[in-house]
């Protein structure tokens, strides 16, 4: 899964709602400017029909464009699909990782755990 190709979105989410394309664009318009992504994978998905919503669970690992130091992730994401559109889209990440990642000299211990 590339967060720069739209076309794996619209297969994570079966939608062709421009809206919701629109929408996932714009949550990670300027993602680039900060990170890089060498890969996105892990990648867990669990369906619940009755409820309409998909969880994802992921990873990505790159580098921070300033200070390139190392940038993993992992995230949940809780989607919401009606009429075969994204209608609410939450992401839940470690916010300790990416001010690491960002900082001049990151400890090593937040970036991927203890050292």
């Amino acid at each position: 899964m590339s967060f720069s190709n739209p076309e794996d979105f619209k297969a994570l989410s079966r939608s062709s709602a421009s809206s919701s394309r629109a929408s996932t664009a714009w949550m990670y318009r300027g993602h680039g400017d900060s990170f890089y992504l060498d890969s996105c994978g892990d990648l867990a998905a669990y369906h619940d029909r009755e409820a309409s919503v998909v969880v994802l669970e992921y990873s990505s690992h790159g580098r921070a464009v300033a200070t390139q130091a190392r940038y993993e992730n992992q995230y949940i994401s809780v989607i919401t699909i009606r009429d075969r559109a994204i209608t609410h889209w939450r992401d839940y990440l470690n916010p300790l990782t990416v001010l690491a990642a960002l900082a001049a000299d990151p400890p090593a211990a937040t970036i991927n755990g203890p050292a």
